[in-house]
């Protein structure tokens, strides 16, 4: 008697879908729109914009990304001290377990106007490198946050300056 295993094979195109996992980077050369949303700014390509997604921002070259949806990812890299993420007005921006090692530029409400603009720690995470976090608002218009009963440490030789709202608790060992 023979018996016959049926396979099924399913393939799926990439189609730059938000809400994938896994490592992204940002593309080395400067886009023509360099926001966070078109799939073609980043390899592979994609959005990221899930707990499971990394977002790599490498190189040498001096460019901004701008962020310009509501994203969470399981961590950041800002690997490139020329490299800033604009946080527009009014998005806000998660973070889990994995962290974030920035050595590059974070502003925090690029048009330091209109709505509520956060960075949020949504689990126990660090915050290393050598570059500076910028809140760039007033009262909350530029927010640093961290969920309840999460931590987040700030290491030493990484900063967190200018205006708005720090309402985290915070183990600093940096410079705010």
């Amino acid at each position: 008697m023979t018996m016959g295993v049926g396979i099924a094979v399913t393939v799926l195109a990439s189609t730059g879908v938000t809400g994938i996992g896994g490592d992204f980077q940002w593309s080395a050369s400067p886009p023509a729109s360099p926001v966070w949303s078109i799939p073609e700014n980043w390899t592979p390509k994609g959005v990221p914009n899930s707990a499971t997604a990394t977002a790599i921002f490498a190189g040498t070259d001096a460019y901004t990304a701008f962020l310009d949806l509501d994203a969470s990812l399981a961590s950041l890299r800002i690997e490139n001290p020329a490299a800033e993420l604009a946080l527009n007005a009014g998005f806000e921006f998660s973070i889990g377990q994995g962290g974030v090692f920035n050595d590059g530029t974070i502003l925090v409400n690029a048009q330091s106007s209109g709505g509520a603009t956060g960075f949020l720690f949504s689990e126990d995470c660090v915050l290393s490198g050598s570059g500076e976090i910028v809140l760039n608002g007033t009262g909350n218009s530029a927010f640093l946050s961290t969920a309840a009963k999460t931590t987040l440490v700030h290491e030493a030789g990484h900063t967190i300056r200018g205006g708005g709202v720090i309402a985290a608790r915070l183990r600093n060992r940096g410079t705010i």
